[in-house]
């Protein structure tokens, strides 16, 4: 008995890798089969592999460029910069001199006035004393005052 339980196990044993290699058999037969996709599949990668270096060569490139360009536009700019604030500057001194100018504008010509035709002295009045017509407008002593500037 026990040993017909053996040849029963082997029998069953021998049905298994009997099916097992039928298996393996086709598994193999398509993969010889397919071994034609798996050569196109690897000529296509390789073909999108040296397109991709190729872009990426084409893309360092272009940002090596850039680079070079936004250089030279920020240098370009810096000194633009500088000569803004060098204008800036100038600006703001030629304004200080207006300031001084125009303060001391009035003044001047009213000494002026009083020192070239003293007058009597009079009872003061409530009306003040008319003021005599400048012939030079304020805009343009301004305008004088810059060009003396220059």
């Amino acid at each position: 008995m026990l040993e017909m339980a053996l040849q029963v196990v082997l029998v069953v044993l021998l049905l298994v890798a009997i099916g097992w290699s039928a298996l393996l058999h086709r598994r193999l037969a398509a993969l010889r089969q397919g071994g034609d996709g798996i050569g196109r599949f690897v000529g296509d990668l390789m073909t999108a592999t040296s397109r991709a270096e190729k872009a990426i060569g084409e893309m360092r490139g272009m940002a090596e460029g850039l680079g070079r360009q936004w250089q030279r536009q920020r240098s370009e700019a810096e000194a633009l910069a500088g000569e803004l604030r060098r204008l800036l500057a100038e600006a703001e001194d030629g304004m200080r001199a207006l300031r001084q100018a125009t303060a001391l504008a009035p003044v001047a010509a009213e000494a002026a006035r009083l020192h070239a035709a003293p007058q009597p002295a009079a009872a003061p009045s409530a009306e003040p004393p008319p003021r005599a017509q400048d012939p030079v407008s304020p805009h343009e002593r301004i305008r004088q005052a810059i060009r003396d500037l220059r």
